[in-house]
C-alpha cells in the first residue's frame, strides 16, 4: 500500500504560481540582457529596438496629423476644418 503526499489546493496554487513567475522572470531577464547588449553597441546608448519603436510611433503620429490637417490652399476659407454640422451651428453657409 503506497501513501501519496497530499498537497493542499492553496499550496498547489502557490507552487504553480511560483513556477510561472520563475519562467516569466527568465524570459524578462533574457529580454533585458538583449536590450543591454544592443544599448552598449549603439553610440547613443539606447537600444536599437527602442529607437525603432519610437521612430515608428512618430511616423504614425505624423501620418495621423497629416490626415487631420488640410492644406490651406485646398479648401475655401469658410469651410476650412468645419463639418457640415459645425458649419450650421456657426451659421456658415
Amino acid at each position: 500500500m503506497s501513501r501519496r503526499a497530499r498537497v493542499a489546493p492553496p499550496s498547489a496554487r502557490l507552487l504553480a504560481g511560483a513556477s510561472c513567475a520563475r519562467a516569466h522572470a527568465r524570459a524578462r531577464e533574457q529580454e533585458l540582457w538583449t536590450l543591454l547588449a544592443s544599448a552598449s553597441g549603439n553610440p547613443s546608448g539606447i537600444p536599437q529596438k527602442i529607437l525603432d519603436e519610437k521612430a515608428e510611433e512618430m511616423r504614425q503620429k505624423k501620418v495621423m496629423e497629416e490626415e487631420i490637417n488640410v492644406s490651406p490652399g485646398s479648401v475655401p476659407a469658410g469651410q476650412r476644418c468645419l463639418s457640415s454640422a459645425c458649419a450650421a451651428a456657426l451659421n456658415f453657409q
